[in-house]
């Protein structure tokens, strides 16, 4: 199974929490990804990174999980501003197939990602 190793948010956010240019790094002392927590205080921008997130895998605007946090109706448009452009990439490691020699077993990698623009 692929495992996420960073990602990163570009001009998104909700305006009250707005991530200019942010990496979050999944990775251990050996560069391999690993599993992690999220700290931040209330208000910090954690639902703000998962709904980003996971609008990458489910690009659908009414799928968007913003809209249901907190009781909030927050759109997906609520969270790039006017006039701008955001971009929401995700790097995963691949899994080693079975079948490759030993000595060429290192995973590869693959990014998904979306880019976003509203217009005023």
């Amino acid at each position: 199974m692929p495992k996420l190793a960073r990602l990163r948010y570009a001009s998104v956010g909700h305006p009250n929490a707005r991530m200019d240019d942010l990496t979050l790094d999944f990775l251990d002392a050996q560069g391999k990804p690993t599993d992690s927590t999220i700290w931040l205080r209330n208000g910090g921008g954690k639902s703000s990174i998962l709904n980003l997130f996971f609008a990458i895998m489910r690009t659908g605007r009414r799928e968007f999980l913003g809209g249901k946090a907190d009781s909030k109706q927050r759109r997906l448009e609520d969270y790039i501003l006017p006039n701008d452009r955001g971009v929401v990439v995700a790097e995963w490691e691949l899994d080693v197939a079975s079948d490759t020699l030993e000595f060429a077993r290192e995973p590869g990698s693959f990014l998904t990602g979306v880019f976003y623009e509203r217009r005023a």
